[in-house]
């Protein structure tokens, strides 16, 4: 995936960071039968499903330069071999069926069964279909203006942060 090279591995971290640290909390009862299929569907329709498939790029690359940091002598074959196994790995790990049971509780708490089949409706419609296929670059792209922001913003907060704890004594002037 195009959006992955070019040292745009800090978006799919953040990306990996807020899928992962969904709030786990929101498991609510079993659903019914009817309830669990209406949301499975809108979870691959969306393409929520989809995560494990859009960070395997990531995680190989940065298991790749973790390695290649700690054994600077990898010959080409050994990167590939170790790309393959890593890829196939990852693929293999990342079953649509699990990351569902582990997602489907979050949009049952947070949506009525009904509200679940109005966003099937809309990710089923040519704009929804759009939305879907276009949120892993809208991730990225919104991703790295964050980052660019946070660097712009991060001389002045430090300088808040430091003159406050100085005028408080907390450290030396």
């Amino acid at each position: 995936m195009s959006s992955v090279r070019g040292g745009k591995l800090g978006r799919w971290y953040l990306m990996a960071v807020l899928v992962c640290t969904w709030p786990v909390f929101a498991v609510a009862g079993e659903a019914p039968v009817a309830e669990r299929s209406d949301v499975t569907e809108l979870l691959r329709l969306s393409g929520a499903t989809d995560i494990a498939k859009e960070l395997t790029p990531f995680i190989a690359r940065q298991f790749m330069l973790a390695l290649q940091q700690s054994n600077r002598g990898l010959s080409s074959r050994a990167i590939l071999v170790i790309n393959q196994v890593v890829n196939q790995y990852l693929s293999d790990q990342a079953r649509a069926d699990e990351l569902t049971s582990e997602l489907a509780p979050i949009y049952e708490k947070i949506f009525s069964p009904a509200e679940i089949k109005e966003l099937i409706a809309f990710y089923g419609s040519p704009v929804g279909r759009k939305l879907a296929a276009s949120l892993p670059e809208i991730t990225a792209q919104s991703a790295q203006v964050g980052q660019a922001w946070a660097t712009k913003i991060m001389p002045g907060l430090r300088s808040e942060v430091l003159g406050r704890l100085r005028s408080e004594g907390l450290i030396a002037p």
